[in-house]
């Protein structure tokens, strides 16, 4: 058996360019060990900055780091952490068969969780500058998940009242105008990053879609981004509550953007039961529907037709879900062939490599055999497969 502390490591659950996650127990409680596997001065300060930022922090939605330290030659940092029993929310939401059965109210319930974890970040004076659904992670398991926690805060800071604080850090897809042009950060930013993610999971598409950073910049710049989106429009089944709710967060300008504590008095977050009266579909599908209903009516009485209209609105609305989830899963496969590009390294190279497009292929293939699972390591499958076909290739 081997400690760590006092804590029996069970296994290894996740692996970084950094540092690894284990999970260990005491005393029957389990927990999560995020280990710092490096020399370099600044990843040890940056994880040592993030244990002084998460140590005082308790709240249900945000991760918990019960204690730190240091050991070892070289030294290395361990953070003893909650073990959550779950999921990111972009592995669900890159799962078909679970998130084609997420409703709007459901969304709207764990954004609301989200909203109340930053509150509490923002009353600690803490801005967290990463929030993406991979930094998400959902308690539950076999579809059913119930509590979402903020994870990840190697990019927060804590901002006193009156500082002035410019940074470009964060991820493409969800960074604040702010962020990009390198201007004051504030509590606004993240909730502008809660605007992408309600976005994306209310429709299956990014709101900022791009090809290149350039393109990106460029779309956020112009405020380049719509409800209308073609054909099957996934935000013609959405309420206008919810449209309301991402339209008072995507805002140009911070001080325009709500607020955490706006954000939880929105109607979309606090009148959830009147989300499914308000979103009744209008598309010319429903009122062929009303029209078959009617001639019904004629001819047999008005609670068979009511019957009737409802068996036959339940089945378009599973043929529409199966439509948006594929939508949903084709954008998940666009999304991990980017990072997959964008994370290719080899350890102890700085240097992001030319994907070959048989690696690429492979790698897509493990990842959806293993749907996209927690405890799957890109990097560790893309050095091993990268190795063997350097082998193969010389021989």
């Amino acid at each position: 058996m081997k400690f760590i502390g006092d804590y029996q490591i069970l296994r290894e659950i996740g692996k970084g360019a950094f540092g690894r996650v284990l999970l260990a127990e005491k005393d029957g409680h389990q927990v999560a060990i995020k280990e710092t596997l490096t020399r370099s001065r600044t990843a040890l300060k940056a994880a040592q900055d993030e244990s002084k930022l998460l140590i005082n922090l308790n709240h249900k939605n945000v991760v918990r780091l019960f204690e730190y330290f240091t050991s070892g030659v070289p030294k290395r940092l361990y953070m003893i952490m909650e073990y959550i029993r779950g999921r990111e929310l972009f592995d669900i939401m890159c799962d078909e068969q679970v998130f084609v059965n997420i409703t709007e109210i459901a969304i709207s319930t764990f954004i609301r969780q989200v909203c109340l974890g930053l509150e509490y970040l923002n009353n600690c004076f803490i801005v967290h500058l990463d929030l993406k659904p991979e930094n998400l992670v959902v308690s539950g398991a076999d579809g059913v998940y119930k509590e979402i926690k903020i994870v990840d805060f190697g990019l927060a800071r804590k901002i006193e009242a009156g500082e002035r604080f410019c940074c470009m850090n964060g991820t493409r897809g969800y960074m604040a105008p702010e962020q990009l042009s390198f201007e004051q950060i504030s509590d606004k930013t993240d909730m502008w990053a809660v605007g992408c993610i309600t976005y994306e999971m209310l429709s299956g598409w990014m709101a900022f879609e791009f090809e290149s950073d350039i393109e990106f910049v460029q779309k956020v710049t112009k405020m380049d981004w719509t409800f209308d989106l073609g054909e099957e429009n996934p935000f013609d089944e959405i309420s206008q509550n919810g449209k309301n709710f991402i339209s008072e967060l995507l805002l140009k300008h911070p001080d325009q953007r709500m607020s955490a504590s706006d954000a939880l008095a929105h109607p979309w977050i606090t009148g959830i039961n009147e989300i499914k009266e308000e979103n009744e579909p209008k598309t010319e599908v429903f009122e062929t529907i009303d029209r078959i209903i009617a001639k019904m009516s004629n001819l047999k009485g008005q609670k068979s037709s009511e019957n009737a209209k409802e068996k036959l609105l339940v089945g378009v609305r599973q043929k529409l879900r199966k439509v948006q989830a594929k939508r949903r899963w084709k954008k998940a496969i666009k999304t991990v062939r980017a990072t997959v590009r964008m994370r290719f390294m080899l350890r102890g190279s700085q240097a992001v490599l030319e994907v070959p497009k048989e690696l690429e292929n492979e790698i897509l293939r493990k990842i959806i055999n293993n749907w996209i699972g927690s405890d799957f390591d890109v990097e560790a499958e893309m050095r091993e497969i990268y190795s063997e076909m350097l082998n193969n290739s010389q021989e």
